[in-house]
């Protein structure tokens, strides 16, 4: 397992010790984010500028024989060994930034979910709440049935007709 995965693991029975070394590997791993994306950006402009010296280049001393097009010039610089090696640096220092940043991502998902555990544990969810415990724990409900039986209907229309003639007068005195 990798170790970046190790680290954005949660032990439910160990929450503590979790939320003291968040911190600590968040800022390892994310700590050379910065330089990154700092040479991310230089190398995306190396890449720019070796593409327009080559056309420059090309541009002004073409090679003979060869008319002088911006669909030449194109292929020239993009055939040419200076121009790839600057797109490969460019992009492998990309990628490794992409890569860091994703982890940072997924290190702001696990503070969130970090945070959410706790609140459910303050909640006392996996513990008992009011005596009634966890929903595992709690007494099978009666079916809708057998409460129906112990009401009376005449029980029924009796609180119906109450409600009514509260309404009534509630109406009657606005």
């Amino acid at each position: 397992m990798d170790i970046r995965q190790e680290v954005l693991e949660i032990d439910l029975h160990n929450l503590t010790e979790a939320l003291q070394n968040h911190t600590a590997w968040f800022d390892h791993y994310t700590q050379n984010l910065p330089e990154l994306k700092r040479a991310q950006m230089e190398g995306k402009e190396q890449y720019a500028r070796t593409g327009h010296e080559l056309y420059l280049e090309y541009k002004t001393n073409p090679p003979e024989g060869m008319k002088v097009t911006e669909a030449a010039l194109q292929a020239l610089i993009a055939t040419n060994q200076r121009y790839i090696d600057a797109h490969k640096q460019w992009m492998e220092i990309k990628q490794e930034h992409d890569s860091v940043e994703r982890f940072r991502d997924l290190f702001e998902r696990r503070e969130s979910s970090l945070r959410m555990l706790v609140e459910l544990y303050k909640a006392q969810y996996w513990g008992p709440t009011s005596g009634m415990g966890t929903p595992a724990q709690r007494p099978p409900r009666e079916p809708l049935a057998e409460k129906a039986q112990d009401v009376e209907l005449s029980d029924v229309k009796q609180q119906l007709a109450e409600r009514a003639a509260e309404n009534r007068s509630k109406w009657n005195k606005s």
